[in-house]
């Protein structure tokens, strides 16, 4: 059976998130840095507030919300999740 990458936001207060907009504001205290998201993460990070999930998950929910083809947004995705992870805005856990 294969590994299952799930991915969700730290828990408060190790990160901030605030909608503005069309937008997302995180402070990450970890870091002491605050990020500035456009739609597509903003997106990701309000289905994450609602609890984790996966990438596969998140990429069919969200290919649906957005009316685009599942295989075209996973990679996007994916790269993503990755780069937030980076910044500390995301967490991933595998099991």
């Amino acid at each position: 059976m294969a590994a299952m990458t799930t991915w969700r936001l730290p828990n408060p207060p190790q990160l901030l998130v605030e909608p503005m907009d069309d937008h997302v504001v995180c402070f990450v205290q970890a870091t002491g840095a605050t990020h500035l998201f456009d739609a597509f993460p903003a997106e990701v990070l309000a289905e994450l507030q609602a609890g984790p999930s996966s990438t596969e998950a998140l990429a069919a929910h969200l290919a649906d919300r957005l009316s685009l083809p599942t295989a075209e947004l996973t990679p996007q995705l994916a790269a993503l999740l990755s780069n937030l992870q980076g910044l500390g805005v995301l967490e991933e856990t595998v099991a």
